[in-house]
């Protein structure tokens, strides 16, 4: 018997559904830093700094959004029975998407703030990290427990491609921010995961002297007990190109430089430029860059 519902005369077409990228394990050992993970951070505010505490919170979230392509998802939720209590819910691509939001400026200002105008943090992770990532992430001091996966699976990709690149600015300071942990400790893994996430294969620095500096001897420069990095701070980001259909970019841009070579001190203002390629993934990488001779800052 024909009946309204079953009459398909004007009906669409019925696509079939594009299937999510799909994370699968087996057994709890396939789960750890690699992997993604949930994170709840519960904040309680003062009732006379919501105000201020919301837009402290929206000025977060848009630094987040333009600094961390691998935060996949990141929300400010209300409580609806405290009109005081409020819940970050972070999606993680990984540990290292964990370990860079820590040390990422916006978050550290956000935390700051947290302190004058809130009065409870907690934190609560559901997915499992590896054990160096807790022991870095229990460090900052918060309240955290952690909810090892046991069984499941995550429809989340690991490797999510963005809708639009990040602007070359912000890629240049984000850059910047790993580099300048990599050196300061002098860590050539670090320094290895930074030049893989922000440098092209067979990339080249030209120095002040015109020689070229590749991935193995800036690395052997940085890690050297010659040198002693203090502080790199981008002082001005002077320009920006964007062509090749928005597959390419170049830029310039300002750095104060401060470091020890064998004893003596650098204080230096120094031009850098650089040319940028959107990988097939949506994120750019530095093909080439030049750095100027350095200005004393007086």
């Amino acid at each position: 018997m024909s009946s309204p519902l079953s009459d398909q005369t004007n009906s669409p077409s019925v696509k079939a559904r594009t299937k999510a990228p799909l994370f699968e394990a087996k057994a709890a050992s396939a789960y750890g830093a690699s992997t993604p993970f949930i994170q709840i951070a519960r904040c309680h505010v003062k009732p006379e700094c919501v105000d201020a505490y919301l837009k402290a919170a929206e000025e977060a979230d848009a630094a987040v959004r333009e600094t961390e392509p691998e935060m996949l998802h990141h929300t400010f939720d209300q409580d609806p029975e405290d009109a005081l209590s409020f819940v970050w819910s972070e999606v993680y691509a990984n540990d290292a998407a964990l370990l860079f939001h820590l040390a990422n400026p916006p978050l550290v200002k956000f935390v700051g703030q947290h302190g004058e105008l809130g009065d409870n943090f907690s934190i609560e992770v559901y997915g499992t990290l590896s054990d160096e990532t807790k022991a870095a992430f229990s460090a900052s001091g918060f309240p955290i427990k952690y909810f090892d996966t046991k069984l499941g699976y995550s429809r989340t990709s690991a490797t999510p491609t963005p809708t639009e690149p990040p602007s070359p600015q912000s890629f240049i300071e984000s850059w910047l921010v790993d580099y300048s942990v990599a050196a300061k400790e002098k860590d050539g893994t670090k320094f290895d995961a930074m030049w893989d996430k922000y440098w092209a294969t067979g990339a080249v620095v030209i120095r002040p002297s015109g020689n070229p500096m590749d991935q193995a001897i800036w690395k052997g420069m940085v890690t050297s007990d010659d040198i002693t990095f203090e502080s790199s701070e981008c002082i001005s980001f002077d320009s920006a190109n964007v062509f090749a259909g928005g597959k390419a970019a170049a830029v310039t841009f300002t750095l104060h430089d401060k470091f020890q070579y064998k004893g003596t001190d650098n204080d230096d203002i120094a031009k850098y430029s650089a040319t940028l390629e959107l990988t097939k993934e949506g994120s750019w990488k530095m093909v080439h860059a030049h750095r100027a001779t350095g200005q004393s800052p007086c």
